[in-house]
C-alpha cells in the first residue's frame, strides 16, 4: 500500500492545467517573410488561371466557336473602337502551355517547397513555445493514469477481501464496471504493461514523464 499512497500525494497536488485557447498562438501568417511568400504564391496561382482561359478560348476560335461573349457584347466593342486581333489558335495554345508548363507550374512548385520549408522552421519556434505547457500536460496524463490503475486495483482489491471474508460483492453495492483498456494500463509493475510502453516511447521523444 505504500505504492498507492505515494501515488495518492502526488495526485492531490492537484496542479492545475491552462486552457489551450489561453496560450499566446499567432497565426503563422503573421511572419512577414511567410505572408510575402503566400502573396506571391497566390499571384502565381491567378497567373496560371489565366493561362488556363487564355487556351481555352484558343482552343474555343480553333472549333470556331464564340470565345465566350456574345455578338452583341463583340458588336458593341468594336463600336467603342475595339478591333479582333488576328489570332492563331495553335499558336496561342503552345504559348498559353509554355507559360503554364515551362514557367509558372514550375515556379510554384518551387516556391511551394520553400514555404514548406519555412514552415517547418517556423513550426519549431511555435512549438518550443508551448512545449512546456504540452509536457507538462503530458507528465499529468502519466500521473493520472497512474493513479487510475492503483484506484481501480483498490476497487479489485476492497472486492476481494469481501469474498474472502465469505460474503458476495453485490454489484449494486460495489459495482467493478471497468472502462474498455484501464485493465491493461498498468503501472510498470503489474502484469499491464500499455502504460510503461507510453512512459519509455515517450522518452524516446525527449519527454520525460517521471
Amino acid at each position: 500500500m505504500k505504492r498507492h499512497r505515494s501515488y495518492l500525494s502526488v495526485m492531490m497536488k492537484n496542479r492545475p492545467l491552462p486552457d489551450p485557447d489561453s496560450l499566446r498562438i499567432p497565426r503563422i501568417e503573421a511572419d512577414a517573410n511567410y505572408a510575402a511568400m503566400l502573396n506571391e504564391l497566390a499571384a502565381l496561382e491567378k497567373r496560371l488561371d489565366a493561362a488556363r482561359a487564355r487556351r481555352a478560348r484558343a482552343e474555343a476560335v480553333q472549333r470556331g466557336v464564340s470565345a465566350g461573349r456574345s455578338p452583341l457584347a463583340r458588336a458593341k466593342d468594336l463600336l467603342a473602337g475595339g478591333t479582333i486581333p488576328a489570332l492563331d489558335p495553335p499558336k496561342e495554345i503552345a504559348a498559353a502551355d509554355h507559360e503554364a508548363n515551362a514557367i509558372l507550374r514550375p515556379a510554384i512548385f518551387e516556391l511551394n517547397t520553400k514555404l514548406a520549408d519555412l514552415r517547418g522552421d517556423l513550426s519549431v519556434i511555435a512549438g518550443r513555445e508551448v512545449e512546456p505547457v504540452h509536457t507538462q500536460a503530458l507528465r499529468e496524463a502519466y500521473r493520472a493514469l497512474q493513479y487510475a490503475n492503483v484506484a481501480f486495483g483498490v476497487a479489485a482489491g476492497i472486492r476481494a477481501r469481501l469474498r474472502a471474508a465469505g460474503f458476495d460483492p453485490l454489484e449494486f453495492i460495489t459495482p467493478f464496471d471497468v472502462p474498455p483498456g484501464a485493465a491493461v494500463l498498468g503501472d510498470g509493475v503489474s502484469d499491464g504493461k500499455q502504460l510503461q510502453r507510453w512512459r519509455e516511447h515517450m522518452v524516446t521523444r525527449n519527454v520525460r514523464l517521471d
